[in-house]
């Protein structure tokens, strides 16, 4: 038994932004696109920073709901996440959209697990997660409607901005970043702009009962440079020197030469350091506006890094430790 599919119906034009989980959930279960002679059982998933998502039991049949909303201080547009979407599902990295309206999206249900983080250190998973962003990158062409171009030191550019405008409390310390953003930029040689993910984190990488691995949640889906995504998938290792030329050579591919291994190298050190400044402004920024619960915030942030302080706090004191530790380590590359 598959999904229905009926026109939408519903005596609410769309889900509002205020709603409590409760009234989600009822709305979801209320949709006219479900095939089982009873309503769908609804399942809280944990994990989602800023969206909701659940999975719906119908029948025998099982499908992810996700509620998400524009978010414009972190360049988020819901056209942008569902063309993104849809152009994954198409060239099989990501699961099929079987339902959209605005704010929000079910897809196919991937029986499976999230990669952990002790994972980002296997060779195996690290260069199948490579081989994976090959066929995104290399699926460009299946953008069929406009997506946002993810330009990294404009987007930590412009959250820093609100940072300042909004009084953020964490205004002056990211600011303190901008001057290493402009100076990486300048090193940032000319490239092709691909299909990217640009949140990479390792558990939006999902592996399924046959071992096929996807790529989940595209809220930054984008046209951008695609080093953002393999220095966004390492950095939560955070990674080491083998395991860097190791994800590079094998996204290159045997027959690379020397000289572009080590152009690739420089590019994905300019990325890393640029990821990590990414990270740092956008947990201030989010800390900063967002509607979540401490107790959501809580669960989300412990399926992504256990071993830390379960905040987006805790997120900025690691993002920023790693890119201090980076700098040290990139010292000569950056002189």
């Amino acid at each position: 038994m598959g999904i229905g599919t009926h026109a939408r119906h519903s005596d609410v034009e769309s889900i509002s932004r205020d709603w409590s989980r409760e009234q989600c959930e009822a709305y979801i279960a209320s949709l006219p696109i479900w095939s089982a002679p009873v309503k769908p059982m609804l399942e809280w998933l944990v994990g989602g920073l800023i969206n909701r998502n659940w999975i719906v039991h119908d029948g025998a049949s099982k499908y992810v709901a996700r509620v998400f909303f524009d978010a414009g201080v972190q360049g988020i547009s819901e056209q942008s996440v569902l063309a993104s979407t849809r152009a994954a599902a198409e060239i099989g990295v990501t699961p099929k959209v079987r339902y959209s309206e605005p704010h929000l999206t079910v897809v196919d249900f991937i029986d499976g697990r999230n990669l952990t983080e002790q994972e980002l250190t296997d060779k195996t998973i690290v260069g199948r997660c490579m081989e994976k962003l090959g066929i995104l990158h290399a699926g460009t062409t299946a953008i069929r409607s406009p997506i946002n171009y993810h330009w990294r030191p404009l987007v930590i550019r412009n959250l820093i901005r609100w940072n300042v405008e909004n009084n953020s409390p964490h205004a002056s310390a990211v600011t303190e970043v901008l001057p290493l953003v402009e100076k990486l930029e300048r090193k940032i040689r000319p490239f092709t702009p691909c299909f990217t993910h640009n949140d990479l984190a390792h558990v939006n990488v999902m592996l399924d009962r046959n071992d096929e691995m996807w790529l989940i949640d595209w809220d930054f889906g984008a046209v951008g440079h695609p080093m953002s995504d393999i220095s966004d998938f390492l950095s939560y290792g955070p990674p080491t020197h083998e395991i860097e030329h190791h994800a590079i050579k094998t996204y290159l591919g045997a027959q690379a030469s020397s000289a572009e291994f080590e152009r690739a190298m420089q590019d994905y050190r300019i990325s890393l350091l640029l990821t990590y400044c990414f990270q740092f402004t956008w947990a201030g920024a989010v800390d900063h506006s967002t509607h979540k619960t401490a107790e959501d915030i809580r669960e989300s942030m412990q399926t992504i890094l256990p071993d830390q302080e379960a905040s987006y706090r805790g997120f900025m004191n690691m993002a920023r430790e790693r890119l201090e530790a980076s700098l040290v380590r990139f010292k000569n590359f950056l002189d």
